[in-house]
């Protein structure tokens, strides 16, 4: 869109914090304008019309017209005034002006499978599991299509979730063991020293929330077994090189459960 007699055009970048996907849905669906910004640009709900959406090579345009501007679809409303007009008259020119945003999304929210349209949405729990160590993932947020394909929100949001969980403080309640031999690994503790009792193992579970680029938080539980020492009794988890690998490969399992697609 450019200058013209009846409209000025500003182009300009914002920041904004939060998915990509959900700016997306916010600058495509004018209809809250009125609503949201009723002192700006906003105005009265019932002065709106020709609210509209088109898309053509692979752009979507939203377009919304304030009621009774000269220019705007449909019979002249006489049901509010206009910026720089009274109530029924047309407005000035100068003053008109259409709220319109652009974006390219046909490699962001077309299925490489079947070329559908893909939603973001929180998929239902999914489970794996490695070495006796279990995770379960709850929300976490995936582009489905109509026809069931899956992918990630991003080609890097595997790893960046496990760098996201490795990094909280308190991943587990308990400290890892040590580890002893090359041919017959031991766990050990690192206390005393002692040999921990891998026959008779307990259980530890541990709770996290994480947030993922302005997404809703995404749930993640994690249960994994316990050694207690037999000479000072105190309890620990697997070696912490062994804990990352299970981690690692107990949420592959868990998106493979859901079928999905790298992003």
């Amino acid at each position: 869109m450019k200058d013209s007699a009846r409209f000025a055009v500003g182009v300009g970048d914002v920041q904004v914090h939060a998915n990509y996907l959900l700016v997306m849905d916010n600058l495509l669906d004018l209809s809250h304008v009125p609503f949201v910004h009723p002192n700006t640009v906003g105005g009265r709900p019932e002065d709106s019309v020709g609210n509209g959406m088109k898309g053509a090579e692979g752009t979507a345009a939203a377009a919304r017209w304030p009621a009774g501007l000269r220019g705007a679809p449909g019979p002249a409303s006489t049901a509010g005034s206009a910026p720089g007009g009274t109530k029924g008259s047309p407005a000035d020119p100068t003053k008109s002006f259409r709220h319109h945003e652009e974006m390219t999304m046909a490699q962001v929210l077309r299925c490489k499978e079947c070329d559908g349209e893909m939603t973001l949405l929180p998929l239902p729990p999914i489970e794996g599991e490695e070495h006796g160590l279990h995770m379960r993932i709850d929300g976490l947020p995936a582009l489905r299509c109509a026809n069931g394909h899956t992918r990630f929100v991003a080609a890097a949001f595997p790893s960046k979730f496990l760098d996201r969980l490795l990094a909280a403080p308190d991943l587990v309640p308990l400290d890892a063991a040590s580890q002893k031999g090359f041919l017959r690994k031991r766990y050990c503790c690192p206390a005393c020293g002692g040999e921990l009792d891998t026959d008779h193992a307990g259980r530890v579970e541990a709770e996290h929330s994480m947030a993922y680029d302005g997404l809703r938080p995404i749930a993640v539980h994690v249960d994994l077994p316990s050694y207690r020492c037999a000479a000072c009794e105190h309890e620990y988890v697997e070696p912490r090189e062994t804990m990352v690998s299970d981690l690692m490969q107990a949420s592959a399992h868990a998106f493979r459960s859901a079928h999905i697609a790298p992003g």
